[in-house]
């Protein structure tokens, strides 16, 4: 079986497995199941080697633990497309990362210099990263902390029936749900945001980006129009001000973006799209323009989104 996502046992977060993309070198002795602990091996992170996206896999004789909340994942996902699975009384089934927490903005949790968090030095772990219930606790499960943006996208493409229940909170960004967090750019016409900085989404238009050394610019499929002539008019355009990043991060996220792209491509589905997900913030003078300047802050996606009707 195959995991997005991994616990990091040196410092106790849970990590998307993109992530490999940018750590250098990788451990392959420090990931577990951040449920049942098993051994997780990352795999397919090697840039310029592998084709597909990086995940987590077991040992071929491993298994996950008979009440790990890994193996009952899938079903509920696909009840997730149909229905919510909020009980509506505090109640989740599956963990889901309910905050941003960048780098700098982290609290120390290093214990007696095991590297390690408070709770993982005394023994007390918890679910999904600390968030939830002591593993065989009870069936809720809490929000856990991310330190980049990729799993809280995962998360609102995966949870369509539930984005106006499940708290999330972002630095800077209006809204405390995922449904009032996130923002969708119009496809008809451009639109001067109120609160400019947004977690913005859209999908991508297929050309290639504009790359210098100070930047990179990506044109959407989202902004003004034109109906008689039946194509995009004036386009949003999200620019990736990428000047202090290393090389790594600019690697990655130019892959990760060609990836998401090729996945849309090969599939079947029409609706399957390319989606570019960031915090940035919409120019004052250019409101097509939208900037964002961190690698923490953007991602690409392959998904067919879902959109429930409103109440």
């Amino acid at each position: 079986m195959e995991m997005d996502s991994a616990r990091r046992k040196s410092t106790g977060d849970i990590v998307d497995a993109e992530s490999l993309w940018d750590t250098h070198p990788v451990d392959k002795d420090d990931y577990e199941c951040h449920d049942c602990a098993v051994k997780a091996w990352p795999a397919s992170y090697l840039r310029g080697v592998n084709l597909r996206r990086p995940y987590f896999k077991l040992s071929p004789n491993a298994s996950h633990g008979p009440s790990c909340g890994v193996l009952g994942a899938q079903t509920y996902l696909e009840r997730a497309k149909a229905a919510p699975l909020g009980t509506g009384e505090g109640g989740f089934p599956l963990p889901w990362p309910d905050r941003l927490v960048l780098a700098h903005e982290r609290p120390a949790v290093d214990v007696a210099g095991t590297g390690r968090g408070p709770d993982a030095a005394s023994g007390n772990r918890t679910r999904a990263g600390g968030g939830g219930p002591p593993r065989g606790g009870g069936e809720g499960r809490r929000g856990h902390a991310v330190g980049t943006l990729r799993p809280i996208c995962r998360a609102y493409i995966a949870f369509p029936h539930d984005r106006a229940g499940l708290p999330l909170a972002v630095p800077q960004c209006v809204g405390q749900t995922f449904d009032q967090v996130f923002r969708r750019l119009s496809g008809s016409e451009i639109t001067v945001h109120r609160e400019p900085r947004r977690l913005y989404y859209a999908a991508l238009q297929w050309c290639a980006p504009t790359v210098n050394e100070a930047a990179a610019e990506w044109l959407l499929d989202a902004g003004e129009w034109d109906a008689a002539h039946k194509r995009r008019g004036i386009a949003y355009r999200v620019r990736v001000v990428w000047s202090h990043w290393t090389p790594r991060q600019r690697e990655s996220l130019r892959r990760e973006v060609e990836i998401a792209r090729d996945e849309a491509k090969q599939h079947k589905e029409k609706a399957v799209k390319a989606w570019m997900f960031f915090v940035g913030t919409q120019d004052a003078d250019d409101p097509a323009l939208l900037v964002v300047d961190r690698f923490e802050l953007v991602c690409c996606l392959m998904a067919q989104m879902i959109y429930p009707p409103r109440a």
